[in-house]
């Protein structure tokens, strides 16, 4: 055991990687230097990642302030040749610009209100592209593009009309009101000379990291070697050393440290002391484990008999007990044929007694019916009068509106040719009256009719449910008294439900009487079978024991 936690542990002087049946272990410096490895890994990587990313934030700005300052004076530039008259040399200027590798395009789009007054300009000067026409709406835009592997930065600046704008009045040359957009000037800037130099110093700065690494790892190599690695092979060559011979009195090389590598040689030899004891006290003990065992067999002997005597006085009590048990066997079955007959006539008692009570439920619910019935005839009643009124008030205001009409027709004729288009109306609204009259008289004589029904209805329900009181009240005495003798018939079971009882009590007792008779013969024979194999287990146990003394001879304590 103490030969394979060494191999496990430490293993062989120039391997990393120990191999032991068909597994793989580290040893200790690996362990350390593994998570050291992977830890600055992770960290170089981060700290390459943020620096790649913090230097292209910064080209991206510095480019981004370039652009918008290079687009300005590009602009001003052109506004100076608009004001000196030079304006059919700005391609010039435009080359001029274009001859830095950084710059992609450059130009001035133009508005529509300059386009109407100066023409479309050169071909680069019109709206090509989405980006063009949101400069042209007055929207600055400064927006990063990827094609094929191949960074630009655009800017665009719209270019509003103003009677300052830089110092020049351009409502002077373009008579537009304030505000409107002339133009936007586009700059286009490449990034991939930049990012190329990004990557080439990313790179540059991880072959320095990693260069440090190495010298580090190499350092921490030797102190660990230094510190740990040799101490620990001196500790395991003397762990070895002891496993082999068995000499439990040796104790382990030491120097005068006091880190934990001392600590842990110093627990090693509390656990050598410790096990010294205890193997002294195991011996010891050995020799009162025989003795005892010799004892424990004569003592079973004894008992065995002892078993064997039992056993016979307690198959003649269980002869006894099951004649007594058939007795009380046919007196239960006696008493459960009574209570059988007295099941079934309580059975049909109560199925009428159900019966009953689910004809009053039925007729509850049917009067319960009746009067939700009668009580919405009676508001239907109530309704059919308040239509009624309604229609009254209807043809009042029907009477009103003709009236009315009647008057605007007769001061539509006063006004003459003026009021002809009213008087139309107003004749067209009198018929709508007239119509609206004769459709609510119809809407009257309904309305009567209903209330006479519904009259004559409430009258119907009423009666019906006077009926239904009574039914009510019939079958109520009907379900009493079946109530009556269904309790009769109940007090008349629980009596028979006595008597089975006790009987069943006095049968139940009988067999559980026999039932122990039973388990104390089936314990008696587990006790037979116990005694024998305690004898066996005590000479086991005194070989054993024999074994175990000669074992601890071995070592040297």
């Amino acid at each position: 055991m103490t030969q394979v936690m060494l191999n496990w542990t430490f293993g062989p002087h120039n391997n990393a990687i120990i191999f032991l049946a068909g597994r793989v272990y580290l040893k200790i410096q690996t362990k350390i230097l593994l998570p050291l490895i992977l830890i600055f890994g992770l960290m170089s990587g981060l700290v390459i990642l943020l620096n790649y990313s913090n230097q292209q934030t910064f080209v991206e700005r510095f480019i981004e302030e370039q652009a918008f300052q290079t687009a300005s004076q590009y602009f001003d530039s052109v506004n100076a040749m608009m004001i000196t008259g030079t304006m059919e040399n700005r391609e010039i200027l435009r080359n001029k610009l274009l001859e830095n590798k950084d710059i992609e395009d450059i130009k001035i789009v133009r508005g529509d209100k300059v386009k109407d007054m100066y023409g479309d300009g050169f071909s680069y000067e019109s709206t090509r592209d989405e980006l063009d026409e949101r400069g042209l709406k007055g929207e600055e835009i400064k927006i990063i593009q990827s094609f094929k592997g191949k960074r630009t930065l655009t800017v665009l600046l719209p270019v509003l009309a103003s009677s300052n704008y830089r110092g020049t009045n351009c409502l002077e040359c373009h008579e537009v009101p304030e505000g409107t957009v002339l133009g936007a000037t586009r700059i286009t800037y490449s990034l991939n000379r930049l990012d190329q130099e990004v990557k080439e110093n990313s790179i540059y700065v991880g072959k320095i990291m990693i260069a440090l690494f190495i010298v580090a790892l190499l350092i921490v190599l030797g102190v660990l070697r230094i510190i740990a690695v040799r101490r620990v092979k001196l500790i395991q060559q003397d762990i070895e050393l002891i496993s082999q011979n068995m000499d439990l009195t040796k104790t382990l090389r030491r120097n005068n440290s006091k880190d934990e590598i001392a600590k842990m040689a110093n627990a090693f030899d509390e656990m050598l002391k410790t096990i010294r004891e205890s193997l002294f006290q195991v011996k010891n003990s050995t020799s009162e484990i025989v003795m005892g065992t010799e004892e424990i067999s004569n003592i079973t002997s004894l008992t065995v008999s002892d078993i064997i005597q039992q056993k016979e006085e307690i198959n003649s009590v269980g002869q006894t007990i099951r004649k007594m048990s058939a007795s009380s066997q046919n007196v239960a079955d006696s008493t459960h044929k009574s209570q059988s007959f007295t099941n079934n006539v309580e059975g049909e008692v109560a199925d009428g007694a159900n019966k009953a009570f689910s004809a009053q439920q039925k007729i509850n619910n049917l009067y319960l019916q009746i009067e939700q019935v009668s009580a919405i005839a009676e508001k239907l009643e109530i309704e059919t009068q308040r239509i009624a009124e309604s229609v009254k008030v209807v043809d009042d205001i029907t009477m009103k509106t003709r009236l009315l009409s009647f008057n605007a027709s007769v001061e539509a004729g006063r006004a003459g040719q003026a009021g002809l288009g009213f008087s139309v109306v107003a004749n067209e609204i009198g018929e709508l009256a007239q119509q609206t009259k004769e459709s609510n008289l119809e809407i009257g004589e309904c309305t009567d009719q209903l209330k006479k029904l519904m009259h004559e209805a409430v009258i119907v329900i009423r009666e019906t449910k006077t009926l239904a009181t009574e039914g009510r009240n019939e079958v109520n005495t009907s379900y009493e008294a079946f109530k009556n003798v269904a309790f009769e018939m109940s007090k008349l079971k629980d009596v028979m439900i006595n008597i089975a009882g006790s009987t069943k009590e006095q049968s139940e007792a009988t067999r559980e009487v026999e039932d122990n008779i039973q388990s104390i013969m089936n314990l008696s024979n587990k006790t037979t079978v116990a005694a024998h194999r305690i004898g066996e287990v005590s000479s086991d146990f005194s070989r054993l024991a024999n074994e175990l003394d000669k074992l601890i001879n071995q070592f040297k304590i």
